[in-house]
């Protein structure tokens, strides 16, 4: 398994049943979409090994639960308190020589926990973000063929996962994370092929509250092209083939948004 990919198609295919109340997030979402949505997409994005769901917290019908799946299949855990056996934070066998790496699940701040536990299981941390909701509000479906069969996994839409990349950015300390939220959100700005839904999605999002905020990243991080969000994407981007002018790119990508 030494394919980075391959840690992600393990656990889809170790959650199968259960994905129906979960929602694939963060890095691997655009690689999803330019592998089996967009699927003519040249440039693979970077993308983390680690592999985050969000919880629905209006889950379709529930019995088994992440947990006794999870430990059913042999996944050694992580303790959060080293004095107590819950909750903990299932790990997934990458392979030999590297550690295992933590499956981490998520929800709203006031995501009422009773419900997310229905899928998860009391037994997992789930950490609970300001702003969640807002990623779960729009979810498709992507089909991966893994292994000769076919698994389908929530992922949110391309517009509402920009949009809360432009959200949560701004929540960041962590200038890497700060890069990899705005680099995502560039990414599937210059490369989804539906680029005129997504505009007429922002103008939608004008009336959100959470506009306020999205409109306060943009102006402080993209009002230029030597604005210190464009030159955190151009440098998490590299080299480019494509275009002469990465930096006027990227400024003249996220002034469409305004």
């Amino acid at each position: 398994m030494n394919k980075p990919e391959n840690v992600l198609f393990k656990a889809l295919t170790d959650l199968k049943g259960l994905l129906p109340n979960l929602v694939l997030v963060g890095g691997w979402v655009p690689y999803v979409y330019g592998q089996y949505i967009w699927k003519d997409v040249i440039v693979q994005p970077h993308h983390t090994i680690d592999i985050d769901f969000g919880v629905r917290q209006d889950p379709e019908q529930t019995g088994e639960t992440v947990y006794e799946r999870l430990t059913g299949l042999g996944y050694s855990e992580k303790h959060v308190q080293m004095d107590r056996l819950f909750p903990i934070v299932p790990l997934i066998n990458v392979h030999k020589g590297m550690p295992p790496l933590p499956l981490e699940f998520l929800c709203d701040e006031k995501a009422p926990l009773e419900k997310i536990h229905k899928v998860t299981g009391k037994q997992i941390k789930v950490d609970q973000l300001a702003y969640f909701n807002i990623l779960l509000s729009d979810v498709t479906t992507a089909k991966i063929d893994v292994k000769a069969t076919v698994v389908e996994v929530n992922i949110p839409s391309e517009s509402i996962f920009i949009f809360h990349k432009l959200i949560t950015f701004q929540e960041r300390k962590d200038i890497q994370k700060i890069a990899k939220d705005i680099y995502y959100a560039y990414y599937m700005l210059r490369f989804s092929p539906n680029i005129r839904t997504i505009l007429a999605d922002f103008k939608k999002y004008h009336n959100l509250p959470e506009w306020q905020l999205v409109a306060k990243g943009l102006f402080d991080h993209f009002s230029a092209p030597h604005s210190k969000g464009v030159l955190l994407v151009e440098s998490e981007f590299g080299a480019d083939s494509i275009v002469s002018n990465l930096r006027q790119h990227i400024f003249e990508t996220f002034e469409q948004l305004k």
